[in-house]
């Protein structure tokens, strides 16, 4: 049992329960009001096993927390003592049980009447009447150092007593504090005022436009609505800040894989801690939410990471859950002003209902859909953006979202995607940007006006009035990078791709878009090798670095390591069906035709739909020396062509692959009424007439097609050096000479 007025004396440390002070060889050292009870209890058992539970029931008596409220109280104990979990002077873990604090314990009532020294770290103001909720329940407390010499004045005991009379004076009606967010700041702005009358300044912990990690939100109300809804809307209202970065979502995903925990959905406060100790950032915001009867409480803590003090809890209060969207409003404008940000900027802000909805459960469904997408389950995104768009039907960023989602994944064939449907959705958002914040804004008119309007130079324009206003927004240099790329704009793509990369070393998708100029646009193989490379220093895991290297490796004409490479990119992802195709390709230069056959068959298995497969296995067998065979598989080949042409006479890239089949075939009639036919349907299929001249053997004719296409853009060199139907081609002077010329090692 504690002793009333007792000081507790222990190494070098004493604790006044009369004043609840720890103090050090003269320092006082600051703890908030449950890290006090904890060590008080640990000292008044010192000796002794401390349960977890027995711990909680002591200091949280009055309210139900998680044990992670207790390990923080711990790790916050354990940095004011200097303790080392690894070696304790003081408190040691007994793991899956509790605590033991080992040292020896003196307690004495004896009188203090220590001097005030001069150097403190701590003023704190102590209400009348506490929270219950345990991360708020600290008082109002500013953090502060020392300033500079020429400025400072000596603490006397005049002055102290002078800024205690000061301090009462502020303090005078503090049991309304709690209830009153402008009475609170009024006050600790007076305070910081007083601290900086006697030569102090408030910490300065974030420079503009640092990165600032946002937790999930503790969700003491057992509502599930609030799960990952607020913490989105908390993200949206912060993201709108000119002051400080918010860490995104994708970059503590990519974190995640690197701690090896992929698998982690909900970024609690040690975790969040974790990743800004391993990332290099400098504080992080740890939301709560706490309901009492129909009304709830917002709080949310600024600790910078350093030293793992709390530098402002910030609170706010919603008479009901319809209004918990406003104080979460409230709650990012009071953060942001703590972060550095101007009261003009903060006020041009669009509240949060705007912005995205005013249904908590549509939020959480949008929330949901996004998660989704970026872990490529594109198919529950899609579903989940559907379920928001049918509770809130004026939810534009859902809209935007699933039109994306639809122009995107129907661009690549893939079932139950429309570009027509992706294209209306897109269409109807862009009506309601004007809402939008910035970020989200620019993004949904740079896609229709790339998408809907095939106005490519007017997307640039979009991203860079971004970049003008969030000139350290990686993904919008990614995305400029991809646009430039389809505009042939590489070594402006290059630019942006590597700009994205600088700001994030781990935004994979920026080394994609680079490697895709170096590899697809210029034939770069070297510089595409060394981007890819550096991909896989970042996740030595990534398919599609592996898919990369593989191709470059052709470029080499390195057989062996391509198919270690693309064999890797299988590995890591078994559905990517191009890495098995060029795996197939890998196979057959080395003679390897059985497992060529093989891989080519598991294509069919994968996606029946696509008949590229038939064809090969044809020149597979070909190859092997069984006609009978190939003669089957390119016989099946032409069934589907010939099927595809009944639906689209026109079909151009059908028409070809009918020309290069009977030429292979041996049927030189029909292979050239398909070729005058594609001649006259489009005389630039230039690589096309190509293959069909080499398998016909007329080689000279051949190269010079394939020049001429080289020249018109075609971009694809690498390709042209492993095509079986340009095989014949190999040992000629002039086609060596050619390919020397586009593809650079």
């Amino acid at each position: 049992m504690t002793i009333p007025g007792a000081t507790y004396h222990f190494g070098k440390f004493r604790l006044q329960t009369a004043d609840r002070r720890l103090t050090s060889e003269g320092r006082e050292i600051y703890l908030r009001p449950k890290t006090y009870e904890t060590l008080l209890y640990l000292l008044d058992h010192h000796g002794h096993l401390v349960s977890k539970e027995e711990l909680l029931n002591a200091v949280w008596a009055d309210v139900e927390v998680t044990e992670n409220a207790l390990t923080h109280c711990i790790k916050e104990v354990r940095a004011a003592l200097d303790d080392k979990v690894q070696n304790p002077e003081f408190i040691r873990t007994i793991p899956r049980l509790g605590y033991e604090f080992v040292r020896d314990v003196e307690a004495s009532n004896e009188a203090t009447n220590e001097e005030i020294v001069e150097e403190f770290r701590t003023v704190h103001l102590v209400t009348t009447e506490e929270d219950s909720d345990v991360d708020a329940s600290a008082p109002t407390s500013i953090i502060v150092v020392p300033a500079p010499a020429v400025a400072r004045r000596q603490l006397t005991s005049r002055n102290v007593a002078f800024a205690a009379v000061v301090l009462l004076g502020l303090c005078a009606g503090a049991y309304e504090i709690w209830s009153s967010r402008d009475s609170e700041r009024s006050v600790r702005g007076s305070v910081a005022d007083v601290l900086s009358w006697f030569g102090y300044r408030a910490t300065q912990v974030l420079a503009p436009r640092d990165y600032v990690l946002i937790s999930d939100f503790d969700n003491q109300t057992g509502d599930p609505v609030f799960d990952r809804s607020l913490a989105t809307a908390l993200a949206t209202s912060l993201d709108q800040s000119s002051a400080a970065n918010v860490y995104s979502p994708a970059r503590v995903r990519e974190t995640l894989r690197r701690m090896q925990k992929p698998n982690i959905e909900h970024i609690n406060e040690d975790l969040a801690l974790e990743i800004a100790e391993r990332e290099g950032i400098k504080a992080i915001v740890l939301p709560t939410i706490t309901s009492v009867g129909q009304s709830y409480r917002l709080a949310a803590c600024i600790r910078a990471v350093s030293s793992g003090r709390d530098i402002k809890t910030e609170v706010a209060r919603a008479s009901s859950k319809d209004r918990v969207l406003d104080a979460v409003d409230e709650l990012a404008a009071a953060l942001r002003k703590d972060l550095g940000e101007s009261l003009q900027r903060i006020s041009e802000s669009k509240p949060l209902a705007a912005v995205t909805t005013p249904s908590l459960e549509a939020l959480r469904q949008y929330a949901l859909g996004v998660e989704k997408q970026k872990a490529a389950d594109v198919q529950d995104a899609k579903t989940y953006y559907e379920n928001a768009l049918a509770i809130d039907p004026n939810f534009t960023m859902a809209r935007a979202s699933l039109g994306v989602l639809h122009l995107d994944w129907a661009a690549g064939g893939i079932a139950h995607f429309d570009a027509k449907e992706g294209k209306r959705l897109l269409t109807e958002a862009v009506q309601h940007t004007s809402n939008l914040t910035d970020k989200e804004k620019y993004p949904i008119l740079a896609s229709y006006a790339q998408w809907v309007e095939n106005d490519s130079d007017k997307a640039v324009h979009y991203y860079k009035a971004l970049l003008a206003i969030y000139p350290d927004y990686p993904e919008a240099y990614n995305n400029l990078a991809r646009i430039y790329r389809l505009m042939g704009r590489r070594e402006e793509a290059i630019a942006a791709a590597k700009q994205a990369i600088r700001i994030d070393p781990y935004l994979l998708i920026a080394y994609a878009n680079l490697a895709a100029v170096q590899l697809y646009e210029q034939s770069d193989v070297k510089s595409g090798l060394e981007t890819c490379q550096q991909a896989l220093r970042v996740d030595p895991h990534n398919a599609w670095s592996y898919d990369c290297v593989g191709w470059a490796s052709f470029g080499k004409g390195d057989w062996v390591q391509a198919q270690a490479a693309f064999e890797k990119a299988v590995f890591y992802n078994p559905q990517y069906t191009l890495s098995r195709y060029r795996l197939a390709h890998a196979y057959r230069l080395q003679g390897h035709y059985q497992q060529a056959l093989q891989t080519l068959e598991s294509l069919l298995r994968i996606d029946p739909s696509d008949p590229t497969p038939w064809y090969d296995m044809g020149v597979v067998c070909q190859a092997m020396g069984d006609q009978d065979k190939a003669r089957e598989y390119l016989q099946h080949y032409q069934r589907e062509m010939e099927a595809r042409l009944r639906k689209r006479p026109n079909d151009a890239d059908a028409i070809w692959n009918l020309a290069e089949l009977f030429s292979r075939m041996g049927e030189m009639e029909r292979a050239s009424f398909w070729t005058r036919k594609g001649l006259a349907l489009d005389p630039n299929r230039h690589f096309e007439y190509a293959l069909v001249l080499s398998l016909n053997q007329h080689k000279p004719a051949a190269i010079d097609e394939l020049r001429v296409a080289l020249q018109m853009g075609y971009p694809y060199p690498i390709f042209i050096k492993i095509h079986p139907d340009l095989q014949a081609l190999h040992g000629e002077a002039n086609f060596e000479q050619l390919l020397a010329s586009v593809i650079k090692n």
